[in-house]
């Protein structure tokens, strides 16, 4: 709830906000008459005869008022313009803007006579005989609202609107004393004049609406938290930005899925986030979906019983977003203001709505569907487990061994064996790595190879241009050879697979995702502690504090053991031997108790959302890799600190531990085993390489053969014995099938989701008119006789029925004053496409719901509202898909703003299509200005290019953006040089313009 100084601040901003709207404001008769250019028909000089009806309530016909047949037809032709503009926006927003005109206010207003209405009356028109009209003045009065705006801003404005006559007969209408009294007001209007004239027009102003809007949502408007934040309350902005909980890793139960449509993980987790009453910002860069993302949010909030307002930046956004919802097929739960006629086909839903029946699901069908989605889950996951899970004693991935085998027999030189190592081989092998093997095996062929290479004239080596990276660390090529095998395998072997046992680790065990390979290796090391003290206690150890145990077991005078009652003490101590497990002696119960409190610190550390401890399954294969990467580091991690400059490494977050190795790892044989040159010290032969040795020395391999004839049979009996063990992996196409069929039955039971969604949706309906029964009855007859009732004001007198009916409703920030009434009548806003909105524009929006979504993307907003809502709202990113876009866009695009989250694919059919011209140019920058912002030569080059692609592309058009006003002007002036300015003297034109005024093609 707002206090008190949360609503002050609102009403300071809703100033600003006014003044936004009116800055905003189009040029409408009621602004003024002049500027508007309106059709009117001047009635001041009619007829008595017909003017005493009129006046008199009575219809009155055109030609009873206007009796010279020339101005009668001209006036006959504008009523009819008239009408036709009044009867669309009547259709549209169910606001009847016709109406007679009596009596003007004029002042004077920047050296310039600004004219507006100032008393209204509603009038309706009826066809009459040979083509007459029928006027008929309703019994309405009310002054222009811009007026009373304009009024209020000049503080004169107090008790004018309470002077408008009463709508009555003859003398008993007497506007007289409202014109006195703005007579009057020559003090805030300058040379202020009435003028006593007669017309009727149609008078439309959506700004203006706008503003009586916010008047009306005066009394709840302050009671927006969202609003109070925006206005500056510290409170309700430190409300909102209230830390988000983790999102859920690993994949979802189909069953438990929200939404509709085909979402990612992420959606989920938004969808399920947005479903506790949560206000976010979802920021969707390029490449994401946010209609869809709108449609899964609006059908889950409809089927949950929420009033849901979708409200769209542009026309375009919300017919999309209509489309998506009919696609989806949500059509019977929403109501759209994408058409021109919104207002009757709102009240045609609705009344479709109250017959409707609760659809029909097939459950069980739905279920085998869910239970097949499962299905072809594990097993693609198994496929995939089994492609990439490690297998002594090789520990490598039949993956691993296809990439290293592929990679051998395409480069030089190429492998000439076919043998295969033992399983004693390849655990030699595996211990101490391919250079000690592959050097033991060369002193066993060659033992006077050392002798004979000294004694050999040294041959000229090729000149190598590619510098190795540990160049700055060392001399020796043999000391390089171990860095490179080092730094290979961490990037290659061991770094992506530490991160998703990272990931796995933290899905299992309920404990946050590790930041750094620091952070990983604390929390390996947490578990080997666990796994130690779970030998000792139970698993309640952790159940609850210890340090009223660990005060209780302390030696007597200790500093932990405190102050306790001798009879809580032997409690507590019973407490503590009652946690050992059967066999277990206390003698170091205390010991033990103070490691097991220190492990549980170091877990709530580690997991923020709870939860006790546990070891996860797999922690053997994490400590062994941890230890493997601990040693790797340790050999590497002085050079990589001197190369690349970076300070703690492993402190940094996975990915740039990942950018900075790879990128000193480029170039270096990425699966090589890591292991220093020493000497193999057990017999090559009895290891099970006698075979090998015996092939190599019948065809006198060289030492780089022989390295790699060791490399290929390794790796290929790897393969070998993994496939022996796992057959499925050899099946032609098998994956590829598992692949298919879990995308099928996952676009099956996605699509199949909207049943319940919509069944749930129904069934809504159907107990909101059975708890509403007088309701029901009077809308229903109010829908059937066909009253003009705006859509507005059917859910303002009939709100529990309505929003049940028609859960979800979907317009433009500009429709919402008109279809919602002015109170909390909507559970959840979701506003999207909102990047070119005033911030003020929402405000109607954001006052009217309890709960605010809202999804753009924050780096590419031009206005005020995205910005703020992505700085006040909890940010949740959404996943972008690859677009076709030129790479060099991408860097760019991703350098200035969105990172690693943007990527690309190839641009099919113009890879030339962005071009970069440097021109070398000097200027002067003009007065006042220190840059130079237009110089000759880049006029001229922009030029000249123009020239090349205009005739090379005929009869198509072609649009310059200038990056400034000066440089747009100056590119016009060379255009009209060259006789191109206009197409009376060139088959082609172009057209500079700065870039907020490009049009849009």
């Amino acid at each position: 709830m707002v206090d008190y100084i949360g609503r002050a601040l609102v009403a300071e901003a809703l100033q600003e906000w006014r003044e936004q709207l009116q800055q905003l404001a189009s040029v409408s008769p009621l602004r003024d008459l002049a500027l508007s250019e309106a059709t009117t028909v001047d009635l001041r000089g009619s007829h008595p005869g017909g003017l005493a009806p009129l006046f008199a309530g009575r219809p009155a016909s055109l030609a009873s008022l206007l009796r010279d047949p020339e101005h009668y037809a001209q006036a006959l032709h504008r009523i009819r313009m008239i009408r036709e503009g009044a009867d669309r926006v009547k259709a549209a927003t169910g606001v009847w803007t016709a109406a007679m005109v009596i009596g003007t206010v004029s002042w004077t207003e920047h050296d310039r006579r600004r004219e507006l209405p100032l008393l209204m009356r509603p009038v309706h028109f009826e066809p009459a005989r040979q083509g007459d009209v029928l006027l008929t003045m309703l019994d309405e009065v009310a002054v222009n609202p811009v007026f009373l705006t304009e009024a209020r801003a000049r503080g004169v404005g107090e008790g004018l609107a309470g002077l408008a006559p009463q709508a009555g007969p003859g003398v008993e209408f007497d506007p007289r004393p409202l014109w006195q009294r703005v007579r009057e007001l020559d003090t805030a209007f300058p040379d202020i004049e009435v003028v006593d004239r007669l017309f009727v027009g149609a008078f439309d102003d959506p700004e203006q609406r706008l503003l009586d809007d916010l008047d009306e949502m005066d009394a709840v408007i302050g009671a927006s938290d969202i609003l109070a934040a925006t206005a500056g309350d510290r409170d309700a902005q430190a409300l909102l930005a209230q830390p988000l909980p983790a999102f859920p890793l690993g994949d979802r139960d189909p069953f438990a899925e929200r939404g509709v449509g085909d979402l990612d993980d992420i959606e989920f987790a938004a969808l399920d986030l947005i479903a506790t009453g949560r206000s976010v910002f979802l920021q969707a860069p390029p490449g994401a979906d946010p209609l869809g993302t709108v449609a899964a949010i609006v059908a889950d909030a409809a089927a949950s019983g929420r009033a849901v307002m979708a409200v769209g930046g542009t026309e375009q956004s919300v017919r999309a977003l209509a489309k998506r919802l009919d696609k989806v097929g949500v059509s019977d739960a929403y109501v759209s203001g994408a058409v021109a006629s919104w207002n009757e086909v709102a009240r045609r839903r609705l009344l479709t709505s109250m017959t409707m029946g609760v659809d029909e699901v097939d459950d069980d069908s739905l279920r085998r569907g869910g239970e097949d989605l499962l299905a072809a889950r594990h097993e693609l996951q198994a496929r995939f487990d089994a492609l990439h899970r490690s297998h002594r004693p090789w520990d490598v991935s039949a993956y691993e061994a296809v990439q290293a085998v592929v990679r051998l027999i395409s480069t030089s030189p190429a492998p000439a064996t076919q043998q295969r190592l033992g399983g004693e081989a390849a655990a030699l092998v595996a211990e101490h790595g391919f250079a000690s093997v592959a050097h033991a095996m060369v002193e066993r062929l060659r033992p006077a190879a050392p002798a004979e290479e000294e004694a050999a004239p040294r041959v000229a080596e090729p000149e190598v241009t590619l510098v190795p990276w540990w160049s700055e660390v060392t001399d020796d090529p043999a000391e390089g050879a171990r860095l490179d095998e080092a730094l290979a395998t961490l990037v290659v072997r061991h770094l992506p697979k530490m991160r998703a046992e990272a990931q796995a680790a933290a899905h299992e065990t309920g404990m946050d995702e590790p930041p750094t390979i620091a952070a990983w290796a604390d929390q390996v090391g947490l578990f080997t502690d666990l796994r130690e003290t779970l030998e000792i206690f139970s698993p309640a150890v952790f159940h609850r504090s210890l340090h009223d145990l660990v005060a209780a077991t302390a030696p007597p005078g200790s500093p932990q053991a405190g102050e306790l009652a001798r009879r809580d003490r032997r409690a507590l101590r019973r407490r503590a031997v009652e946690l050992l497990r059967p066999g277990r002696s206390k003698d170091s119960l205390h010991e033990h108790l103070v490691a097991a409190h220190a492990q549980a610190l170091r877990w709530r550390a580690h997991c923020s959302a709870g939860g006790w401890p546990v070891v996860p399954n797999d922690f053997d294969l994490y400590a062994d890799r941890i230890d493997s990467v601990l040693r790797l580091w340790g050999r590497i991690a002085e050079p990589v600190t001197r190369v690349a400059g970076e300070e703690d490494l492993l402190d940094q977050p996975w990915d740039r531990v990942r950018e900075v190795l790879e990128r000193l790892a480029e170039g270096v044989p990425g699966t090589l085993e890591a292991a220093e040159e020493v000497p193999v010290e057990r017999d090559l032969e009895s290891a099970g390489l006698g075979t090998l040795l015996a092939e190599l020395r019948a065809r006198d391999a060289s030492p780089e053969q022989v390295r790699r004839d060791l490399e290929f049979a390794w790796w290929a009996s790897a393969f070998d014995a993994i496939v022996s063990a796992e057959p499925r992996l050899t099946e032609e196409g098998a994956l590829g099938r598992v692949v298919e069929r879990f995308l099928r039955r996952d676009h099956e039971f996605g699509a199949a989701r909207v049943g319940p969604l919509m069944r749930a949706a129904a069934e809504r309906r159907r107990i909101a008119v059975a708890r509403h029964p007088d309701f029901a009855r009077d809308l229903f007859a109010t829908l059937v006789e066909g009253a003009d009732a705006p859509y507005r004001d059917l859910w303002r007198d009939f709100q529990p029925l309505v929003s049940a009916l028609r859960p979800i409703t979907v317009a433009t920030a500009e429709q919402v004053s008109r279809l919602a009434p002015p109170s909390r009548c909507v559970d959840l806003a979701v506003v999207f496409a909102s990047e070119s909105l005033a911030l003020a524009e929402t405000v109607p929006t954001l006052a009217r719901a309890r709960q605010v979504v809202v999804i753009g993307d924050a780096e590419s907003a031009t206005r005020s509202a995205v910005a703020v809502f992505a700085h006040l709202l909890p940010r949740v990113p959404l996943h972008a898909l690859p677009q076709p876009r030129d790479p060099r866009v991408t860097g760019v695009l991703g350098a200035l703003a969105y990172g690693r989250s943007l990527s690309s694919l190839p641009s099919a059919g113009e890879p030339d299509a962005l071009r970069v011209i440097r021109v070398e140019a000097t200027g002067t920058p003009v007065a006042g200005e220190r840059t130079v912002e237009s110089t000759r030569a880049e006029v001229t080059a922009v030029l000249d290019h123009a020239d090349r692609v205009v005739h090379a592309m005929p009869r198509r058009d072609l649009v310059i953006v200038a990056g400034n006003e000066l440089h747009a002007a100056r590119l016009r002036d060379a255009l009209d040089e060259r006789g191109h300015g206009s197409r009376s003297r060139s088959p082609w034109s172009l057209s500079a313009t700065p870039p907020e005024s490009t049009p849009t093609r």
